[in-house]
């Protein structure tokens, strides 16, 4: 082996090494934690239901979702969570059902007029979009419910 060879070998090996290590770094950087703050809000009359407006508060790191008005597409979401709070007022002892995502909660209005609740959970691998919906499912009186939604979907 003369001295061109020796260069060629050592120049083979050192960049080997260096893909490799460019390769990890890659997968690094696209598994870093993101986040997106939503929030949305609904007015519905008794009987009907509505679609949370969704307006995108901020997000950090490398989103994987897209926000439209009444709906979020999800993409490569490994080990995402979603944290979502609600706030419901509407007339005293009425009956309200609120989808996020797949899962159902079934509200009763307090007589104060007030009631909120909040979710937690991991996204389904499955999952590729989310809307959320407020329905307005009885009532003794006649008038508007209005729900905020607060949502968080996040991965570790």
């Amino acid at each position: 082996m003369d001295c061109c060879d020796r260069l060629l070998v050592l120049f083979v090996v050192f960049s080997f090494f260096q893909y490799q290590k460019s390769w990890k770094h890659d997968e690094i950087v696209t598994r870093r934690p993101w986040s997106v703050w939503l929030n949305g809000s609904t007015h519905v009359p008794l009987y009907s239901s509505s679609t949370f407006s969704l307006t995108e508060i901020r997000s950090t790191g490398m989103n994987r979702i897209n926000v439209s008005t009444t709906r979020l597409s999800v993409h490569d979401h490994e080990n995402a969570f979603l944290d979502a709070s609600i706030v419901l007022t509407g007339p005293p002892m009425s009956y309200h059902t609120v989808s996020i995502g797949d899962r159902v909660l079934s509200l009763h209005v307090p007589p104060d007029g007030n009631v909120s609740a909040s979710v937690f959970y991991p996204l389904p691998d499955r999952i590729t979009s989310m809307s959320f919906t407020h329905r307005f499912d009885h009532s003794d009186s006649n008038d508007m419910a209005d729900a905020q939604l607060h949502v968080r979907i996040f991965s570790m």
